[in-house]
């Protein structure tokens, strides 16, 4: 082996039961609350993942598991797909991509070829349609009419509201379901504190809870999506750009660096900390503080938060008119230390930002940049 390296890849283990095999073992269907608490760490999971530019394609019970801790873990990346302009150029002359993914669950325009972010949502709600009912997807009976499924008789444990936000999430077009993790994530707000109104009577924002404010926090920045015959996705995606000789230049270089990844695009390696602030938060009935701080890249004409609050805190850049960039939501990981995705760099006047789940907001002083 001195001569021949061996190479190997070290994955983390992941113990618990996936949940095709907990419905199995189990014989029971999920309740409402349990439902509620899914949807809320798979679409902190899935906003992540988003964050990261890439979608799952193949979200489905046998692929989450359920760890002993009684949190969620997502598996199986092998079919997961980056968003590159290659790819959207094919989606949107319906050209060479490769349909993945599994019946019953796969998103319609995913079986085309045309899978998008909110393909994900799509086999999201599927899932949870099938752990509330028992019955896989491919049981149930569709309306010929609209192609959704009718499945709200077999989970009269559903509240109207928290069913609307799952048809939602299944409507045949992706144009009609929620447009990023903010969108689901707020809606269930709604959801947990009207449950039998339906969702569309709604106010359209709500006074959130002290117990609820953290579902407030999946701020990510996702793609507007329009149906003209094509898909139209926007630039909020990073954009996958040819590898310079020269590696200290920045992978944005000559594009915009607004909502992008600062380390992957190699603008923290000329960074410096341009003002600071110290935010509270309550941890076990104790003030704990973090540390929050612009820091800013020349090289790419551009800033972000940097921050050492809490997990699922939300931080970002945010302008004199209150216009917010970059916002990301802290992981549970071993880092002590977490950036938020860029802002511009110049010609503005910002301040850095973070909302810990169980705290105020708390924002540097404004720089003029």
């Amino acid at each position: 082996w001195q001569q021949n390296p061996v190479y190997c890849l070290v994955i983390e283990k992941i113990a618990g039961v996936d949940l095709e095999q907990w419905l199995q073992d189990d014989n029971i269907t999920l309740s409402l609350e349990q439902a509620q608490d899914w949807l809320k760490q798979l679409s902190a999971i899935i906003a992540k993942l988003h964050q990261q530019q890439y979608f799952h394609r193949d979200i489905k019970p046998s692929n989450i598991i359920l760890q002993p801790n009684g949190k969620l873990a997502l598996i199986d990346f092998g079919a997961a797909r980056k968003v590159t302009h290659t790819y959207l150029g094919k989606v949107g002359v319906n050209q060479g991509v490769t349909s993945i993914g599994t019946p019953g669950y796969i998103a319609p325009e995913q079986i085309d070829g045309a899978a998008l972010p909110q393909s994900d949502f799509f086999s999201l709600g599927r899932t949870l349609v099938h752990l509330l009912t028992g019955k896989h997807p491919q049981e149930l009976a569709k309306d010929l009419a609209t192609r959704e499924l009718i499945w709200r008789d077999r989970a009269p444990q559903v509240s109207v509201a928290f069913a609307d936000l799952l048809d939602g999430m299944m409507s045949y077009l992706p144009s009609q379901r929620p447009v990023n993790i903010e969108a689901i994530i707020n809606n269930l707000v709604k959801v947990e504190q009207f449950p039998q109104q339906p969702l569309t009577k709604l106010p359209a924002k709500l006074t959130i809870k002290s117990k609820l404010s953290w579902s407030m926090l999946f701020g990510v920045v996702f793609l507007p999506l329009s149906i003209l015959g094509l898909f139209s996705l926007g630039s909020n995606f990073k954009q996958e750009v040819a590898a310079s000789k020269i590696t200290n230049i920045p992978l944005c270089n000559n594009l915009t660096c607004v909502n992008r990844d600062p380390v992957d695009n190699k603008c923290d390696r000329d960074a410096q900390t341009i003002t600071s602030n110290t935010g509270n938060y309550t941890q076990d009935h104790k003030l704990k503080p973090y540390r929050l701080e612009i820091r800013r890249s020349t090289a790419c004409n551009a800033v972000w938060a940097k921050s050492e609050a809490p997990y699922r805190s939300i931080h970002y850049i945010e302008d004199d008119q209150g216009k917010k960039y970059g916002s990301a939501i802290v992981p549970v990981d071993q880092w002590d230390e977490h950036y938020a995705d860029m802002a511009p760099g110049k010609n503005i006047q910002v301040r850095a930002c973070a909302k810990p789940p169980t705290g105020e907001k708390s924002c540097t002083n404004f720089v003029h940049l």
